[in-house]
């Protein structure tokens, strides 16, 4: 009778540890993730929809949608960096394509890549507010940097002399905006100039699982509970000079990111309508000067 007890013992014990150990410590230990305090995501989102850039048959030369290396490298680092700290069950990757028929009804989104291939980032640029935006000026991709009420700073490419870019610019962009049925909807959005500063900015959320990394970013931590930032990022290609090539393929420790300003709060703007490749924010609404 004794050994019957001490199995049931032991299979309750089990029992009880696994639960315990799904119930309590992951969360527990996710929320307490230096990372998660920087995300708007939630605990208990049934599903993080991860929306993913793609280039249209045609613009990639193939008859296919297309994924860049860049992309490619940062949904294989999103993954890595979520299922970590939201579980990998939650996770439901994306083409920007058939991510807009899903959109609407998520409540916690994750975008990669610009506008120019994810029409999901245009979208939340312009529904949060950001003051940072994409635009493109004599064929280049820029990057607009125009707080609410101040003047306009610009961002681009660094090549060196075989054409290869060498320094880049990317934001990670934080927040969370109403739907149209007055729902939260908490979004995080990597995205650059190319495909190297997108990654880039998969490099810097992936660098903030490190408490270290995060203790001297006291503007960050500021930025983070406002609910609301976004990050300008420096992301180089390493390279021992200019003269040589960029290192191939894409890896993190290739990747030197340096955060130049974040911006939150007041720096924002209210909710506007935001068009690739030229269009933010109603500047003269806002008391913004051009």
């Amino acid at each position: 009778m004794d050994f019957v007890w001490n199995i049931l013992a032991s299979l309750l014990f089990a029992i009880l540890g696994a639960v315990s150990y799904r119930f309590v410590y992951r969360p527990v230990k996710r929320r307490l993730n230096v990372l998660t305090r920087c995300l708007p995501f939630a605990i208990d989102d049934s599903t993080l929809l991860v929306c993913y850039g793609l280039i249209p048959p045609g613009a990639s030369g193939s008859s296919y949608y297309a994924v860049q290396e860049g992309d490619l490298a940062g949904i294989t680092l999103a993954q890595e960096v979520l299922a970590a700290n939201y579980g990998s069950e939650r996770l439901a990757l994306r083409g920007c394509v058939a991510a807009e028929g899903l959109i609407r009804d998520a409540d916690a989104v994750f975008t990669i890549s610009g506008p120019r291939w994810n029409r999901i980032t245009s979208a939340c640029l312009g529904k949060l507010g950001s003051p940072i935006w994409f635009e493109v000026v004599d064929g280049r991709v820029e990057l607009v940097v125009q707080p609410a009420g101040r003047s306009p700073q610009r961002y681009r490419t660094a090549r060196n002399p075989a054409g290869e870019a060498r320094v880049s610019y990317g934001i990670v962009l934080v927040g969370t905006h109403l739907t149209v049925d007055q729902r939260a909807q908490r979004v995080v959005t990597c995205a650059g100039v190319n495909n190297v500063a997108t990654y880039g900015s998969l490099c810097f959320l992936l660098g903030l699982r490190n408490r270290r990394s995060f203790r001297g970013m006291r503007e960050l931590k500021a930025a983070a509970m406002s609910g609301r930032f976004v990050a300008l990022l420096r992301v180089e290609n390493t390279a021992p000079t200019l003269d040589d090539p960029v290192r191939m393929p894409l890896d993190a420790s290739h990747i030197t990111v340096e955060v130049v300003q974040i911006l939150a709060g007041d720096d924002f703007y209210p909710p506007y309508v935001y068009r690739y490749p030229n269009c933010g924010p109603d500047l003269a609404a806002s008391g913004a000067s051009a």
